[in-house]
């Protein structure tokens, strides 16, 4: 049972940040073909490892103190009602993120709880939201002008040049996947900070707690399940940015790495989106150069998106605790799922086969969106072919018609030529016809003459 909880939390709160998220953070990376597909998610792997072990716990520990999960079972239902929030708001807007779903339902299980609604939790978080992206784009945008301001002055030869920023970028790699396992990696220690195993992991002689076992395990699932669709959806978000040169790349991945530091100081850990930081430092490297223009739409559902997703996975939590809540216990007041466990077992059960019939179903249903997808995809090659075998034939037909325009032609220019000889030759004939009448006539007048 305890390995069902782990691989059904990590699933759940690790397919959107995987998939979506990271892969989209890492896609200027792959752009610079500095780096392999399989060595990018190799360095992610164990950088967001290391990250979550040595720096997660400045977060899950004092969010454990304030929030107080109860059971694995509170877990599962936080990081599902995520889950569904992000793949509900997911079509209002691709920048929708888990981190920021599961604030929303830890604020639902807190009300729920113990009746009380943490709005400097809330505060605090939703204005390092805001704030983040905009210093983001700020940064990027003077280190951008700083660079090249810097390279137009300086005399380093291009060679020399390009393999500075080959080490740059490498090394902003390795630290970017080290401060998402900081940032976003004490979320995941603290929804598993319910489980408990018998089992420690140490780092030389140095002793790690159960939660860093179990995080373990719950990236090495999230890898299981999810390394396919990362890769593809890398490939695709590269393909998308032809146009990003490696010095973007670092100038990217650096305003990242220093806003995700600042919000990853100790006793002042906030988990961010590191879908959105990269996205305004796009956008900060974008606005150095001419004639960009910026979709006001699509940032006004940027920052709609942040009270969306958690007020979306709010509602979710809370109405899923409500219902577990009359499967436990049939009073009101606070619940208390680690003591009531004991007594109904079968509730748990039933909660977790309902989850995995839903997940099955998600599944099928994201199999059956990508077979219509794949579908759609060849229909149009399709009728791109058809279209193209019809130009062809087409173009064949007029290179005919010109043939036979120009066999006419030539038909009618050798018939103009022919009469324009018998012409020539009629005038010749008339020519000489006279001439000889001329002389015929001056020779019959000499004899008369004579």
């Amino acid at each position: 049972m305890i390995l069902f909880y782990i691989i059904l939390i990590a699933f759940f709160f690790g397919w959107w940040l995987s998939t979506s998220e990271y892969a989209f953070s890492a896609n200027d990376l792959y752009a610079t073909y500095y780096f392999k597909s399989y060595r990018l998610l190799i360095i992610f792997a164990f950088g967001i490892l290391l990250g979550g072990i040595f720096w997660g716990e400045e977060y899950s520990e004092p969010a454990e103190l304030q929030f107080s999960i109860t059971t694995p079972a509170v877990s599962l239902i936080l990081a599902f009602a995520s889950f569904i929030a992000v793949l509900i708001t997911f079509k209002l807007s691709k920048l929708s993120s888990v981190i920021y779903a599961v604030f929303g339902s830890l604020l639902a299980f807190k009300l729920f709880n113990k009746g009380i609604f943490d709005y400097q939790f809330f505060y605090k978080n939703f204005f390092a939201w805001i704030f983040s992206p905009l210093l983001a784009t700020l940064l990027s945008f003077l280190l951008t002008r700083f660079y090249k301001n810097y390279i137009i002055h300086s005399q380093i030869h291009y060679l020399k040049l390009n393999q500075y920023l080959r080490i740059a970028i490498i090394l902003n790699a390795i630290l970017f996947a080290v401060l998402i396992g900081a940032n976003n990696g004490g979320v995941l220690i603290l929804l598993n900070s319910t489980i408990n195993t018998n089992y420690l992991l140490a780092f030389g002689k140095i002793p790690l707690n159960n939660d860093y076992f179990i995080y373990s395990i719950s990236l090495l699932v999230i890898i299981l399940f999810t390394n396919f669709k990362i890769l593809d959806n890398l490939i695709k978000f590269s393909g998308a940015k032809i146009n990003t040169s490696p010095e973007s790349a670092l100038i990217i991945v650096l305003s990242s790495n220093i806003i995700v530091f600042f919000f990853t100081i100790p006793f002042a850990v906030i988990p961010l989106s590191i879908f959105q930081i990269v996205m305004a430092s796009s956008i900060g490297n974008a606005l150095t150069r001419q004639n960009i223009q910026i979709d006001i739409k699509k940032v006004l559902k940027w920052f709609l998106i942040l009270l969306v997703t958690p007020a979306s996975a709010f509602g979710i939590t809370f109405l899923l605790l409500y219902l577990i809540r009359q499967k436990y216990i049939l009073q009101n007041g606070a619940v208390n799922l680690r003591q009531q466990s004991n007594i109904i077992n079968v509730a748990t059960p039933i909660f977790l086969i309902s989850i995995i019939i839903l997940l099955v179903g998600i599944l099928f249903y994201l199999i059956k969106e990508n077979k219509l997808k794949l579908k759609a995809q060849k229909d149009a090659l399709k009728h791109q072919k058809e279209l193209f075998d019809n130009q062809k034939s087409l173009s064949v037909m007029q290179v005919k018609a010109i043939l036979l325009e120009n066999d006419s032609l030539n038909t009618k220019l050798e018939l103009k030529r022919h009469e324009l000889t018998n012409i020539a030759l009629n005038i010749s004939e008339q020519n000489y016809f006279w001439r000889k009448f001329i002389l015929n006539s001056g020779i019959l007048r000499l004899q008369k003459s004579t």
